[in-house]
């Protein structure tokens, strides 16, 4: 069987409610029930995935009540940014957990567009849903890490160093709108 963390796409040492999390996601997205309809071969995959899916799942629950699995809680988080760049690029990776860990990755294309000039992107109506789309992410992310001081502190250096930045990047847009909400 393969390793029940990475099925459940979630680190060895995450917590069991990190991993339930990740259960709950994924198995709304690759349940059977979900693909009615579909072609015999979708449906034995689905099923198949949801069988492996469970049987991580049942896996990493015998890991914690024997107490062992990688359940010991993280060291606090301690993050310096040397620039404003470097806040962009730890966001961005945190934003990209965030999405996969829900089923819906930021693509490269998102990835970059974030770290890009405001100014110089087209700012239609495709856009605006796009930045209110990445905003669950952003929100996502940021009450994963909710519960580590160090990682809140490095959330809180990383803002304000994008809000600072000069031109302002389009994560700059994302974060301005999740902190009006």
């Amino acid at each position: 069987m393969p390793d029940p963390w990475t099925v459940l796409g979630v680190a060895p040492g995450s917590t069991l409610d990190e991993a339930r999390r990740a259960y709950l996601v994924r198995s709304q997205l690759v349940h059977p029930d979900r693909h009615q309809g579909a072609p015999a071969a979708v449906l034995a995959e689905a099923d198949r995935a949801m069988r492996e899916l469970n049987d991580a799942w049942e896996q990493v629950q015998r890991q914690a009540a024997r107490g062992g699995g990688g359940h010991a809680p993280d060291p606090p988080v301690e993050v310096t940014f040397a620039t404003a760049a470097d806040a962009v690029g730890w966001i961005v990776a945190r934003l990209a957990a965030a999405a996969a860990a829900s089923g819906d990755p930021l693509s490269e294309v998102e990835a970059a567009r974030l770290g890009a000039p405001a100014s110089q992107v087209d700012r239609g109506r495709g856009f605006d849903r796009w930045v209110q789309h990445r905003r669950v992410t952003l929100r996502q992310a940021t009450k994963a890490d909710a519960p580590d001081p160090g990682a809140r502190l490095a959330w809180a250096k990383a803002v304000r160093l994008v809000g600072e930045s000069q031109p302002t990047p389009v994560l700059a847009l994302l974060i301005r709108g999740l902190a009006g909400n």
